[in-house]
């Protein structure tokens, strides 16, 4: 799809709150950059995929037109975190150690490995972005399609703008050093006394939407995709 509006001048910013990372400067003003298009892509695929969830009527045998139920065990996040909470200063001291050994070593056991910067999330504020927008089933899912079109084109393998994306860089082990490294971090666990990641898990028996899988067709309706760019937008520039 085209999405003619994602070229168009951004309405109503102010160039004193124009940050850099979202807006660029353009011959009308200022126009969105491809860092933006690429959250708001990302946070409008999410929100619609819930509104999909929502509207689609998964009948008895848990199957909509676009999602269906799925019933499994999942981690309870809540339960897990509380049983690691007394451990808290032994965390901190691993992570105090590894992170001594990792810069030690850092050119001869470990590789850099890079991804798409994420910290202006919560610099942002972005979990308390809940826009309210009424749409059908039919309009969620073109919405959701919308979004999807948008972060395929930011893919790292298949995408084709994938390096215009601001990018963050850790370090991993390599290949040779990955044994190495899982036996000094169990050894740095039993010296500080800290139980192996599973034994805090909590796990709860649910049933959870889960979108059909296959190839998705191609967008022909970004009317709904575009309001939440708008009020994306207001947010961003506001915030």
């Amino acid at each position: 799809m085209d999405f003619r509006f994602l070229r168009q001048p951004v309405e109503g910013l102010d160039p004193l709150r124009a940050n850099s990372r979202y807006f660029t400067e353009a011959d009308e003003g200022y126009s969105y950059t491809d860092f933006y298009k690429y959250k708001m892509a990302r946070s409008a695929a999410e929100y619609f995929k819930a509104l999909v969830f929502k509207l689609d009527n998964r009948s008895t045998d848990g199957k909509g037109l676009y999602s269906y139920d799925k019933e499994d065990d999942y981690i309870d996040q809540e339960a897990t975190s509380k049983n690691r909470g007394p451990y808290a200063d032994k965390f901190l001291l691993f992570e105090e150690q590894w992170q001594a050994y990792k810069k030690q070593n850092l050119d001869q056991e470990f590789k850099p490995q890079e991804s798409i910067e994420n910290t202006d999330s919560e610099e942002l504020g972005l979990s308390e972005f809940n826009p309210s927008i009424s749409c059908s089933l039919d309009e969620a899912i073109q919405a959701y399609y919308c979004a999807s079109e948008i972060l395929a084109r930011y893919d790292k393998k298949k995408g084709d703008r994938y390096d215009s994306l601001p990018k963050s860089t850790k370090y991993v082990s390599k290949d040779e050093y990955k044994e190495k490294h899982e036996i000094f971090r169990k050894q740095l666990r039993e010296k500080l006394g800290l139980p192996e990641d599973d034994t805090f898990k909590v796990y709860k028996h649910e049933i959870r939407p889960r979108m059909k899988p296959g190839k998705r067709p191609e967008a022909t309706d970004d009317s709904k995709f575009q309001e939440y760019s708008k009020e994306f937008t207001k947010f961003i520039i506001n915030d």
